[in-house]
């Protein structure tokens, strides 16, 4: 499984990735994928797109968001991941946020900034994502909406990054 930066023939299989995990109740996924990857290639984008490829299909995709500008101590989301359920259970979401985290970790660098802390946010009832995030990230669930989207949501905080991440 490889981990790379977006790139515009991704597009259609990202799409295709975001229909089956979020089509229920999210719309035009080709619009969604296209605004973000289109974000991504500014010069000094605030929205960086992963992509993890298996057994040459766009397996799953990530998107990372700077909160509150272009900061030295970045405050990055978790935007949104995605993995085909048909490559799940094989450890391609933890590999998308690690090994793209790795990467928007070096392109921060490369403009004098850091990663300060990761927010995430998710359905509450998403628990499996929730255990996820708090073994990777060292994530804690900081507040909870109720009937945000279609059900509770709750969005978990880093405070302090994990070793993995200070030492990459």
């Amino acid at each position: 499984m490889a981990t790379r930066p977006m790139r515009s023939e991704d597009l259609a299989g990202c799409s295709r990735v975001h229909n089956l995990v979020f089509g229920a109740r999210e719309l035009f996924s080709e619009d969604w994928i296209a605004s973000n990857f289109a974000a991504s290639s500014l010069k000094r984008p605030h929205i960086q797109c992963f992509v993890a490829e298996e057994e040459d299909a766009i397996a799953g995709y990530i998107f990372w968001l700077e909160r509150g500008g272009l900061r030295r101590n970045a405050v990055l989301e978790l935007d949104q991941i995605g993995v085909d359920p048909y490559f799940q259970g094989r450890g391609i979401g933890k590999a998308l946020i690690t090994e793209s985290l790795r990467q928007v970790k070096k392109r921060l660098a490369m403009r004098g900034s850091v990663i300060g802390k990761v927010i995430i946010s998710m359905r509450a009832d998403n628990l499996k994502a929730r255990a996820l995030y708090a073994s990777i990230l060292n994530a804690e669930v900081e507040v909870s909406f109720r009937d945000f989207f279609t059900t509770d949501e709750v969005i978990m905080v880093t405070r302090d990054l994990p070793d993995w991440l200070c030492d990459a």
